[in-house]
Parts: structure tokens; C-alpha cells; sequence
């Protein structure tokens, strides 16, 4: 199950940083899958699996080996699945596809809109991305361009920094 992009306490569930007061912000704890539970049980994820692109991977992954989250993820699918697939379907009924597409492509925050989606032969999709949201943000597509994310003048826009 995909959760949103939101860590329980409302921040980046890999890379959270200060926010609203709170200042005790720790990344989620993963497995090698990329999943952990919720405080009810429910085991979940916020972003592609490395087990989706590698089924194996729980088992033969080294130990430490999500230390740094995206990096395994974009590794691990760069490995096994550098090609577009669907990987899941939303609540609103479209495809989620991968984070990688053509041989190890990887989309850009230029590439999709506010809710992490595309148009790709003329239907509009969610892509997982290796910067958050992550896979979806909100059920889309974006109503105002002028949210979209955009490059022109700021090529800091084109994905994410995290200590700014």
C-alpha cells in the first residue's frame, strides 16, 4: 500500500527538515523494500520499492544498504527495471508507473506537475520520482499551471534541495 508523501508528523518522510516548532524530525525507518509500519500496524510505503524493481533484493541487498534512500532506489531500479512500468493504480483510477523510463531516464520536477503526474500518450499518469512527493501529491492534474513545477530562471526547481 502507498501512503502519501507525508511522514506521520506532516514533513518528507526521508529527508524531513524543521518545521512548524518541531524539531525532533528523524527519517522514517525502512526495510530494504523501502516499507515500514504505521503506529496501527499496517505496513506501507512512501515511495518505490526496490523490491518492486527487484523481487530479491529483501534477500541478497547488503546489509546498510538503505542508508542513503534514493540512491538505492535510483541503483536499484537503474539495475533491474531502467524501463517504464506500471506499478500500481490510484485511488482515481490511473496507473502509477516507476521512476525510471528508456533505460534508466529518471523524471525531472520539470517533467511532472504539482501532483507528480504526466501525460504520456495522451492520458495523464502518476510517476514515482526520486524527489518528493515521491509518487502521488494530490489527484490531478494540476488545476493551475502556475502551480506546475517549473525550470526557467531557477534550475533549483528541477527536483529537490534539501538543506536550503
Amino acid at each position: 500500500m502507498f501512503f502519501s508523501s507525508l511522514s506521520a508528523e506532516k514533513v518528507d518522510p526521508f529527508y524531513p527538515v524543521y518545521y512548524d516548532g518541531n524539531t525532533n524530525l528523524d527519517a522514517e525507518k525502512v526495510d530494504k523494500c523501502m516499507m515500514h509500519p504505521q503506529a496501527a500496524g499496517l505496513l506501507h510505503y512512501h515511495s518505490a520499492s526496490t523490491c518492486i524493481a527487484d523481487p530479491n533484493y529483501i534477500t541478497t541487498a547488503p546489509n546498510g544498504a538503505n542508508t542513503e534512500i534514493m540512491a538505492t532506489t535510483k541503483s536499484v531500479f537503474a539495475d533491474k527495471l531502467p524501463y517504464r512500468t506500471a506499478m500500481g493504480i490510484s485511488k482515481d483510477g490511473r496507473p502509477v508507473y516507476t521512476p525510471q523510463y528508456d533505460n534508466g531516464k529518471e523524471y525531472s520536477g520539470c517533467d511532472v506537475d504539482i501532483c507528480n503526474g504526466i501525460t504520456i500518450d495522451g492520458h495523464y499518469s502518476y510517476v514515482s520520482t526520486m524527489f518528493h512527493p515521491y509518487i502521488i501529491g494530490c489527484y490531478g492534474p494540476g488545476s493551475s499551471p502556475a502551480l506546475y513545477q517549473q525550470c526557467s530562471g531557477n534550475p533549483r526547481l528541477c527536483g529537490v534541495t534539501y538543506n536550503a
